[in-house]
């Protein structure tokens, strides 16, 4: 049976529309933020507002007069206060600068605050200590390698929700045979040099693994001069079942 003009055309907007919301739905999945990251983000976006609060009730100054607490702190400490602000929106934003911004400042805020709780240790200094560990935390938080990753990459990459093992098959994409890097019961990162496929491409992976044979739905995640990060999509139950128990 022919479709005619209009019902094509109505059926070609309907792919087109379920690829998109195909693509979008992955790049959320895939851009996922740990809890813990969010929970640093933020925090480094709140502080300079609490800093200014606490320093504001230390002085007995109005918080809307900006202009006499730059003259009381300075304006050095003030601009250096407000740092950790730009430092939340860089890491939530997941932009390289801010990663690197933070790797620089948190080592000053942290002997800074560790000096201040040493030499002035009063209830009002209680809070340096409290971002001083929170500083320390976060640096050994932030230098782990599956954490930094999405900040190193000048494509986009999330974090990734499954430890993939270093295992090398066979697989074919789509009508290419190559060999995977690594494999999880989501995705697999495979052997692919300068690749022409793009971010969110549909492809159909096939490989056999212990003698379970595999071809499934799969998305392009990421693209690099390497290789090809693949996440696997639509599994059936079954198939799902087995990827959790072999990978």
């Amino acid at each position: 049976m022919e479709l005619s003009g209009k019902e094509s055309k109505a059926s070609s907007i309907w792919e087109r529309i379920n690829e998109k919301l195909f693509s979008f739905s992955d790049q959320r999945k895939r851009m996922a933020k740990p809890k813990p990251l969010v929970i640093f983000g933020l925090l480094f976006f709140i502080l300079p507002i609490i800093n200014y609060l606490n320093l504001c009730l230390h002085y007995e100054i109005k918080f809307y007069n900006i202009i006499l607490f730059i003259k009381i702190l300075g304006i050095i400490p003030f601009c250096l206060m407000t740092v950790p602000l730009f430092i939340g929106i860089g890491l939530l934003k997941i932009k390289k600068w801010g990663f690197w911004l933070f790797l620089f400042y948190s080592p000053l805020l942290i002997i800074y605050n560790l000096y201040v709780t040493v030499k002035f240790p009063d209830s009002f200094n209680i809070f340096a200590f409290f971002q001083a560990t929170a500083g320390i935390l976060a640096v050994f938080y932030f230098i782990r390698r599956d954490i930094s990753a999405p900040y190193m990459r000048m494509y986009p990459r999330g974090w990734r929700l499954e430890k993939r093992k270093p295992i090398q098959i066979s697989i074919k994409i789509n009508d290419f045979v190559t060999r995977t890097k690594d494999i999880s019961p989501t995705g697999v990162y495979a052997d692919y040099a300068n690749s022409d496929l793009q971010p969110n491409q549909k492809v159909t992976l096939e490989f056999t693994y212990l003698d379970n044979p595999f071809s499934l739905e799969s998305g392009i995640v990421r693209v690099d001069p390497n290789g090809i990060g693949i996440a696997f999509r639509n599994l059936n139950k079954k198939d799902e079942k087995l990827l959790n128990k072999l990978f």
